[in-house]
């Protein structure tokens, strides 16, 4: 494993040379995850045209307030409400792979990124 290579923080170069950091240590995420300063790479920089500049391009306090709006969306009590649909959409995915599993080589990006966009459509706006 890596940890046991090179520890539980690595430095390493990533995208135009920027030092980018890989953390494995619970400990320290949390003190990440609990940053008031959040700053991005310019790898973001080419995302905005896309998204715009909402919570996954912001920082600072723009990015504190926009996660405070989200967090309470992603509370354990309300995900498990959508268990029902996600097993429901689960299993539809597992009856499709059934049919294309002859015990060749296939591809199930369509595949997942349809069962994806069933869950989202059926838990967010309730259209199966």
């Amino acid at each position: 494993m890596v940890d046991e290579a090179y520890g539980k923080t690595l430095i390493t170069q990533s995208l135009f040379n920027f030092p980018s950091i890989h953390v494995c240590d619970a400990k320290v995420i949390g003190q990440i995850m609990q940053a008031r300063t959040i700053e991005k790479t310019i790898i973001y920089d080419f995302m905005t045209p896309w998204l715009g500049t909402g919570l996954i391009v912001s920082t600072g306090s723009k990015w504190t307030q926009r996660r405070k709006i989200i967090t309470p969306a992603f509370h354990f009590k309300i995900l498990e409400d959508f268990l029902v649909i996600m097993n429901h959409q689960s299993d539809v995915l597992i009856e499709k792979l059934k049919t294309s599993a002859n015990g060749t080589d296939c591809n199930i990006y369509n595949h997942v990124t349809y069962c994806a966009l069933d869950i989202i459509a059926e838990s967010a706006m309730s259209v199966s």
